[in-house]
């Protein structure tokens, strides 16, 4: 069972931007972990997404976004980011597995970690080390076809470019252009991207207003000891909440006589943290070697596109984050006794911070941005990644399970898989449910200490 790559094709742009390309506010607080997915696709019986085709679109694809055809430059004294050396271009893997689909049968939810390398053979090549960015494509496509004439297809974005949203708009249209090209040479995207970042024109401006640092950012130094990674790997898992399930926390989580209210995924996340965070204290009871578990800060992203009145079709970055830092048990609710709806009412407000919210508040923190001399100083005060730290993301609303590059050619998975650069410990994702799921049910991958999943699994909390 095994991947072997063929061919490392770049794709070049035919319209190069003018170098440097310089990325926006959002994307100069963006991670450097990037953005990928694998699709599969059965044999329908006749050979799928030929490699030509693919190749075609994405050179196609590059006309409308030409700038990811380059390499991402970080300035050493400034830490500012920009797109250089579009001669470089995107790259296109061809690769096969010598083995047939059918013999990777597994359970769902999860099927991919059946895959070849747990589906990360599936991936382009890829160095994980943020110090090796300048050499990385920008966005790298693999098609992977097996024996019985499966294809699955690995797409990776660098998310300094974009975020998951503009993720999914590219590759949206790579599969527009794809399926146009079944029955046309030189088929057009109906609803073309916006691939100007929002406030670049601010980036290296001279600005005379003295706009006072955000509250979501600091340039000091963070404090605390840093984080020291426990002796034991992180492990992914996947896990499928029924409808039944979200519908009973969604009752529990919201406030009895109160009129607040909390969505679905505030919480499902506030049902996680509760139970990764009673999970941990009693690892960290049973071995004192572990030392002092760090406070449970929380975090989620923020979509600001409705708040500023960014169109749908905008691709680079426009999320900040929200946090919560867990100095006060009581307040989240973490305490022995806390009423699950504690901790649902901080998430739900934290949020919908005005920072995040108001449309003042985030023009005020984008223009601070703009104007830092050194982006890499740059941090969240409010968040402080430790032991005891949960991250947790919205990908469920995210629409790319039945993503058709061939027109009727529906995949039997999409799906991210646990990567090097995303196996964290206290990482999650919501995600929509894999076939043989129930309407209205959520999957969820989830990294935690390989001890702390036995854990885990008994603080049902359901």
């Amino acid at each position: 069972m095994s991947v072997s790559i063929l061919e490392r094709i770049p794709i070049h742009a035919s319209e190069p931007p003018t170098d440097p390309f310089t990325l926006g506010p959002f994307d100069q607080t963006a991670g450097f972990v990037p953005i990928q997915v694998v699709w599969l696709y059965e044999d329908a019986g006749k050979a799928i997404l030929p490699v030509e085709r693919l190749r075609r679109a994405m050179e196609l694809l590059l006309l409308y976004y030409p700038h990811v055809s380059g390499r991402i430059h970080v300035d050493p004294q400034t830490g500012l980011r920009q797109i250089t050396n579009f001669a470089a271009g995107a790259e296109f893997v061809v690769a096969t597995c010598n083995s047939r689909l059918d013999s990777f049968a597994a359970p769902s939810p999860g099927r991919i970690m059946a895959l070849p390398g747990a589906g990360n053979a599936l991936l382009p090549p890829f160095d994980p080390n943020p110090a090796s960015a300048s050499s990385q494509p920008i966005l790298a496509v693999q098609r992977t076809q097996f024996v019985c004439g499966a294809v699955s297809l690995g797409i990776r974005m660098a998310h300094t470019v974009c975020d998951g949203s503009g993720y999914f708009i590219l590759v949206r249209h790579l599969a527009e252009l794809c399926r146009g090209l079944a029955v046309s040479s030189t088929p057009t995207l109906a609803c073309p991207p916006q691939i100007k970042p929002f406030g670049a024109e601010l980036i290296g401006s001279e600005v005379n207003d003295d706009v006072p640092e955000p509250t979501i950012f600091t340039t000091k130094a963070p404090s605390g000891s840093p984080y020291i990674p426990p002796p034991y790997p992180p492990i992914g898992r996947f896990l499928r909440f029924t409808r039944q399930q979200l519908a009973e926390l969604k009752q529990r989580a919201t406030e009895p006589g109160g009129t607040s209210w909390v969505t679905t995924f505030e919480a499902l996340a506030a049902h996680l943290h509760r139970r990764i965070y009673r999970a941990r204290l009693k690892l960290f009871s049973q071995d004192p070697t572990l030392g002092v578990l760090s406070p449970p800060d929380y975090l989620s992203p923020v979509d600001t596109r409705t708040r500023l009145g960014i169109s749908e079709d905008y691709f680079p970055n426009a999320l900040f984050l929200s946090t919560l830092r867990g100095d006060d048990l009581e307040h989240l609710g973490l305490t022995d006794n806390g009423p699950l709806w504690k901790t649902a009412k901080a998430i739900h407000e934290a949020i919908r911070a005005r920072a995040l919210t108001d449309p003042a508040e985030l023009d005020k923190t984008i223009r601070w941005i703009a104007r830092q001399p050194n982006f890499a100083a740059i941090n969240n005060p409010n968040f402080r990644y430790g032991t005891g730290s949960f991250m947790f993301s919205a990908w469920s609303k995210f629409d790319y399970i039945d993503l058709q590059f061939e027109t009727g050619l529906l995949p039997v998975l999409a799906c991210p898989p646990f990567t090097t650069s995303s196996t964290v410990d206290g990482l999650g994702y919501t995600l929509p449910p894999e076939r043989g799921a129930e309407e209205g049910d959520v999957d969820v991958n989830l990294v935690l200490l390989e001890p702390l999943w036995p854990i885990f699994d008994k603080e049902m909390d359901l």
